[in-house]
Protein backbone atom coordinates (compact mmCIF):
# COMPACT_ATOMS: atom_id res chain seq x y z
CA UNK A 1 0.00 0.00 0.00
CA UNK A 2 2.96 2.26 0.58
CA UNK A 3 4.12 2.20 -2.71
CA UNK A 4 0.45 3.05 -4.58
CA UNK A 5 0.02 5.46 -2.00
CA UNK A 6 3.46 7.33 -2.93
CA UNK A 7 2.72 6.85 -6.76
CA UNK A 8 -0.35 8.54 -6.04
CA UNK A 9 1.03 11.49 -4.56
CA UNK A 10 4.03 11.84 -7.56
CA UNK A 11 0.94 11.39 -10.23
CA UNK A 12 -0.99 14.11 -7.99
CA UNK A 13 1.97 16.65 -8.61
CA UNK A 14 1.56 15.13 -12.54
CA UNK A 15 1.40 18.63 -14.87
CA UNK A 16 -1.76 16.11 -16.84
CA UNK A 17 -5.17 16.51 -15.69
CA UNK A 18 -6.05 13.63 -16.59
CA UNK A 19 -3.28 11.57 -14.49
CA UNK A 20 -4.29 14.05 -11.69
CA UNK A 21 -7.52 12.70 -12.36
CA UNK A 22 -6.73 8.98 -12.27
CA UNK A 23 -5.16 9.32 -9.07
CA UNK A 24 -7.88 11.23 -7.17
CA UNK A 25 -10.40 8.91 -8.34
CA UNK A 26 -8.37 5.73 -7.18
CA UNK A 27 -7.32 7.40 -3.98
CA UNK A 28 -11.20 7.34 -2.41
CA UNK A 29 -11.44 3.70 -3.38
CA UNK A 30 -8.13 2.71 -1.14
CA UNK A 31 -8.53 1.67 2.13
CA UNK A 32 -5.75 3.76 3.87
CA UNK A 33 -4.42 1.15 6.30
CA UNK A 34 -1.13 1.26 9.08
CA UNK A 35 1.28 0.72 5.96
CA UNK A 36 0.73 4.33 4.82
CA UNK A 37 3.65 6.12 6.83
CA UNK A 38 2.85 9.74 8.88
CA UNK A 39 4.84 11.93 6.59
CA UNK A 40 3.06 10.21 3.41
CA UNK A 41 -0.44 11.11 5.26
CA UNK A 42 0.90 14.78 5.83
CA UNK A 43 2.37 14.94 1.80
CA UNK A 44 -1.34 13.29 0.52
CA UNK A 45 -2.99 16.01 2.66
CA UNK A 46 -0.84 19.29 1.66
CA UNK A 47 -1.18 17.98 -1.87
CA UNK A 48 -4.64 17.81 -2.26
CA UNK A 49 -5.40 21.02 -0.14
CA UNK A 50 -3.38 22.51 -3.01
CA UNK A 51 -5.33 20.74 -5.78
CA UNK A 52 -8.65 22.11 -4.01
CA UNK A 53 -7.51 25.85 -5.23
CA UNK A 54 -6.61 24.33 -8.62
CA UNK A 55 -8.18 26.12 -12.27
CA UNK A 56 -10.06 22.93 -13.24
CA UNK A 57 -13.05 22.86 -11.67
CA UNK A 58 -13.46 19.08 -11.65
CA UNK A 59 -9.44 18.69 -10.55
CA UNK A 60 -10.69 21.15 -7.67
CA UNK A 61 -14.14 18.95 -6.99
CA UNK A 62 -12.25 15.38 -6.69
CA UNK A 63 -9.57 16.68 -4.49
CA UNK A 64 -11.90 17.87 -2.18
CA UNK A 65 -13.69 14.62 -2.01
CA UNK A 66 -10.23 13.28 -1.68
CA UNK A 67 -9.58 15.37 1.36
CA UNK A 68 -12.51 14.34 2.95
CA UNK A 69 -12.03 10.57 2.07
CA UNK A 70 -8.06 10.77 3.65
CA UNK A 71 -9.28 13.21 6.43
CA UNK A 72 -12.73 11.27 7.67
CA UNK A 73 -11.26 9.39 10.66
CA UNK A 74 -9.99 12.49 12.37
CA UNK A 75 -12.93 14.91 11.27
CA UNK A 76 -14.76 11.59 13.12
CA UNK A 77 -13.01 11.90 16.21
CA UNK A 78 -13.67 15.61 16.04
CA UNK A 79 -17.35 14.98 16.06
CA UNK A 80 -17.26 12.22 18.37
CA UNK A 81 -15.73 15.10 21.22
CA UNK A 82 -17.70 17.81 20.28
CA UNK A 83 -21.02 16.10 21.03
CA UNK A 84 -19.55 14.94 24.27
CA UNK A 85 -18.68 18.73 25.00
CA UNK A 86 -22.25 19.73 23.54
CA UNK A 87 -23.50 21.09 21.21
CA UNK A 88 -21.89 24.39 19.78
CA UNK A 89 -22.39 28.20 20.49
CA UNK A 90 -24.25 29.01 17.10
CA UNK A 91 -26.63 26.31 17.32
CA UNK A 92 -28.29 27.88 20.70
CA UNK A 93 -28.59 31.16 18.66
CA UNK A 94 -31.76 32.38 17.86
CA UNK A 95 -33.03 33.08 14.70
CA UNK A 96 -32.89 37.26 15.46
CA UNK A 97 -29.21 36.40 16.88
CA UNK A 98 -28.28 34.78 14.16
CA UNK A 99 -29.52 37.90 11.69
CA UNK A 100 -27.80 40.45 13.92
CA UNK A 101 -24.86 38.11 13.82
CA UNK A 102 -25.26 38.52 9.74
CA UNK A 103 -25.17 41.88 10.20
CA UNK A 104 -22.36 42.61 11.63
CA UNK A 105 -19.98 39.77 9.42
CA UNK A 106 -18.23 39.89 6.25
CA UNK A 107 -15.61 36.83 6.43
CA UNK A 108 -17.55 34.23 4.15
CA UNK A 109 -16.72 31.20 6.19
CA UNK A 110 -18.32 32.57 9.34
CA UNK A 111 -21.63 34.02 7.38
CA UNK A 112 -21.40 30.51 5.39
CA UNK A 113 -21.73 28.98 9.09
CA UNK A 114 -24.92 31.39 10.15
CA UNK A 115 -26.54 30.52 7.29
CA UNK A 116 -26.23 26.87 7.72
CA UNK A 117 -27.79 27.40 11.65
CA UNK A 118 -30.37 29.75 10.01
CA UNK A 119 -32.00 27.10 8.10
CA UNK A 120 -33.26 25.43 11.52
CA UNK A 121 -33.57 28.58 13.91
CA UNK A 122 -35.10 31.08 11.52
CA UNK A 123 -38.46 31.90 10.27
CA UNK A 124 -39.83 33.46 6.74
CA UNK A 125 -40.18 36.63 7.72
CA UNK A 126 -36.17 37.18 7.33
CA UNK A 127 -35.87 35.64 3.66
CA UNK A 128 -36.10 39.56 2.39
CA UNK A 129 -32.78 39.97 3.94
CA UNK A 130 -30.82 36.95 2.92
CA UNK A 131 -31.63 37.55 -0.64
CA UNK A 132 -28.95 39.53 -1.05
CA UNK A 133 -26.46 36.58 -0.42
CA UNK A 134 -27.54 34.31 -3.08
CA UNK A 135 -25.09 37.29 -5.16
CA UNK A 136 -22.32 36.22 -2.54
CA UNK A 137 -18.69 36.02 -4.01
CA UNK A 138 -18.16 33.03 -2.33
CA UNK A 139 -19.60 29.58 -3.12
CA UNK A 140 -20.41 28.45 0.26
CA UNK A 141 -22.15 31.82 1.43
CA UNK A 142 -24.51 31.48 -1.70
CA UNK A 143 -24.77 27.61 -1.42
CA UNK A 144 -25.80 27.66 2.37
CA UNK A 145 -28.20 31.06 0.93
CA UNK A 146 -30.37 28.20 -1.09
CA UNK A 147 -30.55 25.81 1.09
CA UNK A 148 -32.20 28.84 3.93
CA UNK A 149 -35.03 29.37 0.72
CA UNK A 150 -35.31 25.59 0.08
CA UNK A 151 -36.10 25.20 4.29
CA UNK A 152 -38.41 28.43 4.86
CA UNK A 153 -38.98 29.24 1.71
CA UNK A 154 -42.12 28.38 -0.49
CA UNK A 155 -43.49 28.79 -4.94
CA UNK A 156 -43.35 32.49 -4.30
CA UNK A 157 -39.63 32.27 -4.52
CA UNK A 158 -39.33 30.44 -7.72
CA UNK A 159 -38.60 33.43 -9.77
CA UNK A 160 -35.55 34.65 -7.63
CA UNK A 161 -33.90 31.13 -7.40
CA UNK A 162 -34.57 30.30 -11.28
CA UNK A 163 -31.80 32.60 -12.30
CA UNK A 164 -29.27 30.75 -10.18
CA UNK A 165 -29.59 27.89 -12.37
CA UNK A 166 -26.99 29.90 -14.30
CA UNK A 167 -24.68 29.60 -11.71
CA UNK A 168 -21.46 28.06 -12.41
CA UNK A 169 -20.27 26.55 -8.97
CA UNK A 170 -22.19 22.51 -8.78
CA UNK A 171 -23.25 22.84 -5.03
CA UNK A 172 -24.92 26.16 -5.53
CA UNK A 173 -26.60 24.46 -8.70
CA UNK A 174 -28.03 21.57 -7.12
CA UNK A 175 -29.21 23.48 -3.86
CA UNK A 176 -31.29 25.80 -6.52
CA UNK A 177 -32.46 22.44 -7.95
CA UNK A 178 -33.40 20.89 -4.87
CA UNK A 179 -35.21 24.05 -3.84
CA UNK A 180 -36.95 24.47 -7.24
CA UNK A 181 -37.88 20.72 -7.32
CA UNK A 182 -39.28 21.23 -3.51
CA UNK A 183 -41.44 23.66 -4.79
CA UNK A 184 -42.95 21.84 -7.60
CA UNK A 185 -41.26 23.56 -10.47
CA UNK A 186 -42.56 21.33 -13.45
CA UNK A 187 -39.24 22.41 -15.27
CA UNK A 188 -36.89 20.43 -12.57
CA UNK A 189 -36.43 17.29 -14.91
CA UNK A 190 -35.02 19.80 -18.02
CA UNK A 191 -32.25 21.20 -15.16
CA UNK A 192 -31.69 18.29 -14.00
CA UNK A 193 -30.57 16.70 -17.68
CA UNK A 194 -28.91 19.92 -18.26
CA UNK A 195 -26.69 19.00 -15.64
CA UNK A 196 -25.85 15.37 -16.62
CA UNK A 197 -24.98 16.79 -20.11
CA UNK A 198 -21.98 18.84 -18.38
CA UNK A 199 -18.51 18.08 -19.56
CA UNK A 200 -17.76 18.65 -15.80
CA UNK A 201 -17.56 15.52 -13.59
CA UNK A 202 -18.44 18.10 -10.54
CA UNK A 203 -21.97 18.85 -12.42
CA UNK A 204 -23.21 15.75 -13.21
CA UNK A 205 -22.39 14.03 -9.49
CA UNK A 206 -24.05 16.87 -8.24
CA UNK A 207 -27.34 16.54 -10.63
CA UNK A 208 -27.54 12.87 -9.20
CA UNK A 209 -27.10 13.88 -5.83
CA UNK A 210 -30.03 16.60 -6.11
CA UNK A 211 -32.60 13.47 -7.50
CA UNK A 212 -31.84 11.45 -4.46
CA UNK A 213 -32.12 14.30 -2.19
CA UNK A 214 -35.90 15.33 -4.08
CA UNK A 215 -36.81 11.58 -3.52
CA UNK A 216 -40.16 10.99 -5.63
CA UNK A 217 -39.36 12.66 -8.50
CA UNK A 218 -40.02 10.78 -11.87
CA UNK A 219 -36.36 10.81 -13.67
CA UNK A 220 -35.40 7.37 -14.06
CA UNK A 221 -34.78 7.88 -17.40
CA UNK A 222 -31.83 10.60 -16.17
CA UNK A 223 -30.89 7.90 -13.63
CA UNK A 224 -30.38 5.07 -16.35
CA UNK A 225 -28.27 7.57 -18.36
CA UNK A 226 -26.01 8.60 -15.44
CA UNK A 227 -25.60 4.86 -14.44
CA UNK A 228 -23.48 4.61 -17.31
CA UNK A 229 -21.38 7.62 -16.62
CA UNK A 230 -17.78 7.69 -17.48
CA UNK A 231 -16.71 8.82 -13.62
CA UNK A 232 -17.65 5.92 -11.07
CA UNK A 233 -18.96 8.16 -8.72
CA UNK A 234 -21.73 9.43 -10.83
CA UNK A 235 -22.24 5.59 -11.58
CA UNK A 236 -22.47 4.28 -7.75
CA UNK A 237 -25.40 7.33 -6.62
CA UNK A 238 -27.06 6.55 -9.78
CA UNK A 239 -26.88 2.28 -9.21
CA UNK A 240 -27.86 3.43 -5.31
CA UNK A 241 -30.94 5.68 -6.42
CA UNK A 242 -32.23 2.73 -8.87
CA UNK A 243 -33.20 0.90 -5.83
CA UNK A 244 -36.00 2.53 -5.45
CA UNK A 245 -36.97 1.38 -9.13
CA UNK A 246 -38.40 -1.78 -10.13
CA UNK A 247 -38.68 -1.53 -14.17
CA UNK A 248 -37.09 -3.52 -16.43
CA UNK A 249 -35.57 -0.27 -17.74
CA UNK A 250 -33.90 0.19 -13.99
CA UNK A 251 -32.98 -3.80 -14.34
CA UNK A 252 -31.30 -3.05 -18.05
CA UNK A 253 -29.22 -0.64 -16.86
CA UNK A 254 -28.22 -2.69 -12.90
CA UNK A 255 -27.31 -5.73 -14.83
CA UNK A 256 -25.29 -3.84 -17.34
CA UNK A 257 -22.81 -3.04 -14.27
CA UNK A 258 -22.52 -6.12 -13.34
CA UNK A 259 -19.44 -5.96 -15.80
CA UNK A 260 -18.23 -2.33 -14.15
CA UNK A 261 -14.86 -1.69 -14.22
CA UNK A 262 -15.39 -0.64 -10.65
CA UNK A 263 -15.32 -3.36 -8.19
CA UNK A 264 -17.06 -1.05 -5.71
CA UNK A 265 -19.89 0.07 -8.38
CA UNK A 266 -19.94 -3.95 -9.48
CA UNK A 267 -21.29 -5.31 -6.18
CA UNK A 268 -23.19 -2.45 -5.32
CA UNK A 269 -25.34 -3.65 -8.23
CA UNK A 270 -25.28 -7.01 -7.34
CA UNK A 271 -26.26 -6.16 -3.77
CA UNK A 272 -29.26 -3.95 -5.27
CA UNK A 273 -30.55 -6.69 -7.81
CA UNK A 274 -30.35 -9.37 -4.78
CA UNK A 275 -32.35 -7.11 -2.84
CA UNK A 276 -35.16 -6.79 -5.41
CA UNK A 277 -35.42 -10.49 -5.85
CA UNK A 278 -33.63 -10.90 -8.91
CA UNK A 279 -31.89 -13.74 -9.90
CA UNK A 280 -28.25 -12.72 -10.05
CA UNK A 281 -26.39 -15.80 -10.70
CA UNK A 282 -28.86 -16.68 -13.57
CA UNK A 283 -28.14 -13.11 -15.06
CA UNK A 284 -24.34 -13.93 -14.95
CA UNK A 285 -24.95 -17.40 -16.26
CA UNK A 286 -26.65 -15.84 -19.28
CA UNK A 287 -23.95 -13.61 -19.86
CA UNK A 288 -20.96 -16.41 -19.47
CA UNK A 289 -23.03 -17.99 -22.39
CA UNK A 290 -23.20 -15.08 -24.33
CA UNK A 291 -19.44 -15.06 -23.74
CA UNK A 292 -19.18 -11.48 -21.91
CA UNK A 293 -17.97 -12.84 -18.84
CA UNK A 294 -15.12 -15.31 -18.57
CA UNK A 295 -16.07 -18.91 -18.82
CA UNK A 296 -13.30 -19.89 -16.42
CA UNK A 297 -13.89 -17.68 -13.51
CA UNK A 298 -16.23 -18.13 -10.77
CA UNK A 299 -19.58 -16.17 -9.49
CA UNK A 300 -18.88 -12.70 -7.26
CA UNK A 301 -20.68 -12.54 -4.04
CA UNK A 302 -24.07 -12.53 -4.83
CA UNK A 303 -26.44 -11.90 -1.74
CA UNK A 304 -29.43 -14.33 -1.21
CA UNK A 305 -32.67 -13.12 -3.09
CA UNK A 306 -34.73 -10.40 -1.05
CA UNK A 307 -37.81 -13.40 -1.30
CA UNK A 308 -38.59 -16.31 -3.40
CA UNK A 309 -39.92 -15.06 -6.74
CA UNK A 310 -43.67 -15.22 -7.19
CA UNK A 311 -45.12 -16.58 -10.83
CA UNK A 312 -45.53 -12.80 -11.76
CA UNK A 313 -41.95 -12.15 -10.56
CA UNK A 314 -40.81 -15.12 -12.76
CA UNK A 315 -42.62 -13.79 -15.81
CA UNK A 316 -41.17 -10.35 -15.25
CA UNK A 317 -37.50 -11.83 -14.85
CA UNK A 318 -38.12 -13.68 -18.01
CA UNK A 319 -38.57 -10.61 -19.99
CA UNK A 320 -35.55 -8.91 -18.26
CA UNK A 321 -33.55 -11.89 -20.04
CA UNK A 322 -35.23 -11.21 -23.26
CA UNK A 323 -34.74 -7.63 -23.27
CA UNK A 324 -31.04 -8.30 -21.64
CA UNK A 325 -30.43 -10.55 -25.08
CA UNK A 326 -31.79 -7.84 -27.43
CA UNK A 327 -29.78 -5.18 -26.49
CA UNK A 328 -26.68 -6.91 -26.10
CA UNK A 329 -26.36 -8.69 -29.69
CA UNK A 330 -24.87 -5.63 -31.38
CA UNK A 331 -22.10 -5.95 -28.07
CA UNK A 332 -22.05 -9.94 -29.00
CA UNK A 333 -21.17 -9.57 -32.84
CA UNK A 334 -18.44 -7.33 -32.02
CA UNK A 335 -16.35 -9.89 -29.50
CA UNK A 336 -17.23 -12.74 -32.17
CA UNK A 337 -15.04 -10.56 -34.64
CA UNK A 338 -12.29 -10.02 -32.61
CA UNK A 339 -12.30 -13.73 -31.06
CA UNK A 340 -9.68 -16.03 -32.61
CA UNK A 341 -9.08 -20.02 -32.73
CA UNK A 342 -9.25 -20.93 -28.83
CA UNK A 343 -5.52 -22.15 -29.07
CA UNK A 344 -4.45 -18.72 -30.30
CA UNK A 345 -6.23 -17.13 -27.79
CA UNK A 346 -4.52 -18.90 -24.79
CA UNK A 347 -1.22 -18.21 -25.34
CA UNK A 348 -1.54 -14.81 -26.91
CA UNK A 349 -3.58 -13.92 -22.98
CA UNK A 350 -0.46 -15.58 -21.24
CA UNK A 351 2.00 -13.51 -23.07
CA UNK A 352 -0.14 -10.20 -22.43
CA UNK A 353 -0.48 -11.29 -18.75
CA UNK A 354 3.14 -11.09 -18.38
CA UNK A 355 3.91 -8.11 -20.57
CA UNK A 356 1.32 -6.45 -18.12
CA UNK A 357 2.64 -7.58 -15.14
CA UNK A 358 5.90 -6.54 -15.98
CA UNK A 359 4.47 -2.98 -17.40
CA UNK A 360 2.31 -2.64 -14.11
CA UNK A 361 5.88 -2.67 -12.23
CA UNK A 362 7.29 0.36 -14.45
CA UNK A 363 3.89 2.64 -14.09
CA UNK A 364 4.35 1.88 -10.17
CA UNK A 365 8.04 2.86 -10.22
CA UNK A 366 7.25 6.00 -12.32
CA UNK A 367 8.87 4.89 -15.36
CA UNK A 368 5.82 4.64 -18.02
CA UNK A 369 3.66 7.49 -17.60
CA UNK A 370 1.49 6.90 -20.90
CA UNK A 371 -2.16 8.05 -19.64
CA UNK A 372 -3.69 4.71 -21.74
CA UNK A 373 -1.16 2.73 -19.57
CA UNK A 374 -1.88 4.41 -16.19
CA UNK A 375 -6.06 4.01 -16.62
CA UNK A 376 -5.17 0.00 -16.41
CA UNK A 377 -2.44 0.79 -13.61
CA UNK A 378 -4.99 2.55 -11.69
CA UNK A 379 -7.77 0.00 -12.80
CA UNK A 380 -5.34 -2.85 -11.73
CA UNK A 381 -4.71 -0.76 -7.69
CA UNK A 382 -8.28 -0.18 -7.55
CA UNK A 383 -8.82 -4.35 -7.96
CA UNK A 384 -5.70 -5.25 -5.58
CA UNK A 385 -7.21 -3.07 -2.64
CA UNK A 386 -10.93 -4.26 -2.94
CA UNK A 387 -9.68 -8.01 -3.16
CA UNK A 388 -7.42 -7.13 -0.29
CA UNK A 389 -10.92 -6.09 1.86
CA UNK A 390 -12.76 -8.81 0.42
CA UNK A 391 -9.89 -11.29 1.69
CA UNK A 392 -10.54 -10.17 5.19
CA UNK A 393 -14.06 -11.28 5.07
CA UNK A 394 -13.31 -15.03 4.43
CA UNK A 395 -10.23 -15.13 7.65
CA UNK A 396 -11.85 -17.16 10.00
CA UNK A 397 -14.81 -17.77 9.16
CA UNK A 398 -17.31 -20.89 7.72
CA UNK A 399 -20.45 -21.65 6.45
CA UNK A 400 -22.38 -20.70 3.00
CA UNK A 401 -21.40 -16.34 3.31
CA UNK A 402 -17.83 -17.08 3.77
CA UNK A 403 -17.99 -20.15 0.66
CA UNK A 404 -19.67 -17.22 -1.35
CA UNK A 405 -17.24 -14.40 -0.33
CA UNK A 406 -14.69 -17.32 -1.78
CA UNK A 407 -16.14 -17.35 -4.90
CA UNK A 408 -16.42 -14.03 -5.48
CA UNK A 409 -12.69 -13.67 -5.01
CA UNK A 410 -12.11 -15.99 -7.59
CA UNK A 411 -14.18 -13.43 -9.84
CA UNK A 412 -12.66 -10.61 -8.94
CA UNK A 413 -8.97 -12.01 -9.61
CA UNK A 414 -10.04 -13.09 -13.02
CA UNK A 415 -11.47 -9.34 -13.82
CA UNK A 416 -8.37 -8.30 -12.08
CA UNK A 417 -6.23 -10.33 -14.72
CA UNK A 418 -8.00 -9.46 -17.70
CA UNK A 419 -7.02 -5.84 -16.58
CA UNK A 420 -3.48 -7.45 -16.66
CA UNK A 421 -4.30 -8.53 -20.03
CA UNK A 422 -5.59 -5.16 -21.74
CA UNK A 423 -2.72 -2.83 -19.88
CA UNK A 424 -0.16 -6.02 -21.29
CA UNK A 425 -1.95 -5.00 -24.56
CA UNK A 426 -1.76 -1.50 -24.48
CA UNK A 427 1.96 -1.77 -23.77
CA UNK A 428 2.70 -3.77 -26.83
CA UNK A 429 0.82 -2.60 -29.31
CA UNK A 430 2.46 0.90 -28.33
CA UNK A 431 6.10 -0.80 -28.76
CA UNK A 432 5.62 -1.84 -31.55
CA UNK A 433 4.00 1.25 -32.73
CA UNK A 434 6.79 2.92 -31.47
CA UNK A 435 4.61 5.20 -29.50
CA UNK A 436 6.10 3.82 -25.65
CA UNK A 437 10.19 3.73 -25.84
CA UNK A 438 10.94 0.68 -23.67
CA UNK A 439 13.79 -1.65 -23.69
CA UNK A 440 12.72 -4.69 -25.50
CA UNK A 441 11.62 -8.32 -23.77
CA UNK A 442 11.40 -11.57 -24.98
CA UNK A 443 7.74 -11.56 -24.73
CA UNK A 444 7.28 -8.54 -26.39
CA UNK A 445 9.54 -9.65 -29.18
CA UNK A 446 7.69 -12.89 -29.12
CA UNK A 447 4.23 -10.59 -29.55
CA UNK A 448 5.49 -8.55 -32.57
CA UNK A 449 6.43 -11.83 -34.28
CA UNK A 450 2.87 -13.45 -33.76
CA UNK A 451 0.88 -10.01 -34.71
CA UNK A 452 3.34 -9.78 -37.68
Amino acid sequence: MSLKIQRIIEDLSDSDAEIQTLALTTLTRLSLDDSVTPAQLTELRNRLGQLCSAGNGDIAFLAKKALNYVDGGARHQQQAAASQAGPPADSQLTGRQIMSELARQSDPNRLATLLAQLRRAGEAAVLGDIAKFLKHADDRVRANSVEVFEDLGDRTHIPLLVPMLNDPNNRVKSNVVKALGRFGDPQVKEYLASMLDSDKVAMRESAVYAIAQLGKLDVEDLLVRAASDAYEGVRMRAVKCLADSGSEKAINALTRRIDDNDPTVRQQAIDVLAAKGVNVQELIEQRRELGLVEPTSNLPYIPTPAAKPSPEDEEFQARVREKVEKTLKLEILNIAQELREAEMRARMARLLFKIGVDTFEMCRRGELKDKTLMVHYYEITKYQDFLRQLSKKTEGGDGLKTQVLASGLEQYRAKMRASFVRLGKTLAQAFRARTVQVQETPELAQFVKLVG
